[in-house]
């Protein structure tokens, strides 16, 4: 709950008008470039994205890779992502499972600085160890998503990723005896748009 706090609190600093700009009157909507809360129209074209996160909940790490095609706000793409899992009862790393799929991205730019963005996963997931009625390469499915995403801009093309609502549901053997392991991460990127 802290980490959504302060999140809302970098979102309301980075939405406050300038102070320097204050006295220079009115937004100027007119080229698109809007001062403090405005809201610049997202880019069109290529998106890419690189992240790494962890869990702590059901402990796993998070190492993804997407890219796809922006329409402005929203975006489609394929993302593929590498999932060891932990455990604090034992010591190691499993090989985890390895997540591939589509992705469904919205993004609302909130200063020229900074946005938000919300995402959908859905595709596969490949076991990736042998556990107890499961072997590695088993197959199953993969859903995932990202609430209010913050994405801050470095510069004209690139952003730092900030995710405190990062959801990962992959799901092996629905029908007879499933395997489901799910996990809430935090998790921290960058990305170009």
């Amino acid at each position: 709950m802290r980490a959504v706090i302060a999140v809302l609190a970098l979102i309301a600093f980075l939405c406050a008008p300038s102070p320097a700009l204050a006295g220079e009157g009115a937004d100027t909507e007119a080229d698109g470039k809007a001062e403090g809360c405005g809201n610049p129209k997202p880019s069109k074209g290529l998106f890419a994205s690189i992240r790494a996160g962890f869990s702590a909940w059901r402990p796993s790490l998070e190492f993804q890779a997407a890219a796809g095609w922006s329409f402005g706000a929203v975006g489609l793409g394929v993302v593929f992502e590498d999932s060891p899992w932990m455990s604090f009862s034992r010591p190691g790393i499993d090989a985890g499972a390895l997540h591939f799929g589509l992705l469904l991205q919205y993004r609302r730019q909130l200063t020229p600085k900074a946005g938000l963005r919300f995402e959908l996963m859905a595709g596969g997931s490949a076991l990736l160890f042998t556990t107890y009625g499961y072997h590695a390469g088993t197959v199953g499915m993969w859903l995932g998503a990202r609430v209010m995403g913050l994405d801050v801009r470095l510069g004209k093309r690139f952003a730092l990723t900030i995710d405190v609502v990062d959801l990962s549901l992959p799901i092996f053997h629905p029908d007879t005896m499933p395997l489901i392991y799910p996990a809430w991460r935090w998790s921290i990127g960058l990305a170009f748009y």
